[in-house]
């Protein structure tokens, strides 16, 4: 992913940021399981809302595509966005615990 600046009090909630991200993604599982493609849909719309001001338009497009993917019942893109949204966070998150 790259690197944006960020200012430098960003970088103190970017561990609730990423918290909250995995909450997202257990949100979206269990949407999944029970075919809830608007909720699906809304934590798309969210994650697409909040990753850019943190510095993370990767994250922003993979909201975004999620979002889309809920509206459009598509369960195999939704599946494949969570594991790259998922690898993405976890990502970020050991780079995090490197500063």
């Amino acid at each position: 992913m790259q690197e944006l600046d960020r200012p430098e009090n960003i970088q103190d909630y970017l561990p609730q940021f990423f918290e909250n991200r995995k909450k997202d993604c257990s949100k979206v599982k269990a949407a999944l399981t029970q075919k809830n493609f608007d909720e699906i849909s809304r934590v798309g719309h969210a994650i697409k809302g909040v990753a850019r001001p943190f510095g993370f338009p990767e994250l922003e497009t993979m909201g975004l595509k999620l979002e889309e993917a809920g509206l459009q019942k598509d369960f195999e893109a939704i599946t494949k966005i969570m594991e790259n949204i998922e690898k993405l966070i976890e990502q970020e998150m050991v780079k995090l615990s490197q500063i």
